[in-house]
């Protein structure tokens, strides 16, 4: 039986076409959701597919998608560790020349912040940065290594993307 809550709850992700504080559609997963201001970003596995999407928060559809199945050079990802124990992940959506990277990471316990955590969404002309939104307060699903589908490429070890954000 539902709740009016979860009844509510249901509602609202019918009637906007995503699933909870993302912009994922069932039956994909979300592995990576944040809050810019305005905006929302999200990341979404299903289907042998990841797809990233922009757009304004309470909006049916996103205003940018794009979806990869890893092997058209659309997606890859990176993970950089630090010497203090600090990790980072991120995944890159390509569009021709511009880039968005989607990235979380965490400073390690030999560090002078120990625990500090990031993410957020770095966009790149190229290969340089045009603009690094951090997340929001409140509604953040953080991307974990673990989450990113084995499918996905692995950017160039100390390539032109790979890095701290």
């Amino acid at each position: 039986m539902f709740s009016i809550v979860s009844l509510a709850l249901a509602l609202a992700t019918a009637s906007t076409g995503t699933s909870g504080n993302s912009f994922c559609k069932p039956p994909e997963s979300p592995i990576f959701s944040c809050d810019l201001g305005k905006k929302r970003v999200s990341v979404c596995a299903g289907n042998r597919l990841v797809t990233y999407r922009y757009g304004t928060i309470g909006k049916a559809a996103p205003e940018m998608q794009i979806s990869s199945n890893g092997k058209d050079g659309r997606v890859h990802s990176d993970f950089v560790v630090g010497g203090g124990g600090g990790q980072q992940a991120s995944l890159r959506f390509s569009n021709g020349d511009t880039h968005y990277i989607v990235f979380s990471g965490y400073t390690g316990s030999l560090t002078d912040s120990p625990g500090k955590q990031w993410s957020g969404l770095d966009v790149l002309n190229g290969t340089t940065s045009v603009r690094n939104r951090q997340c929001g307060a409140g509604k953040l699903l953080p991307l974990a290594s673990s989450s990113i589908p084995a499918f996905v490429p692995v950017d160039e070890e100390n390539g032109p993307f790979s890095g701290w954000r």
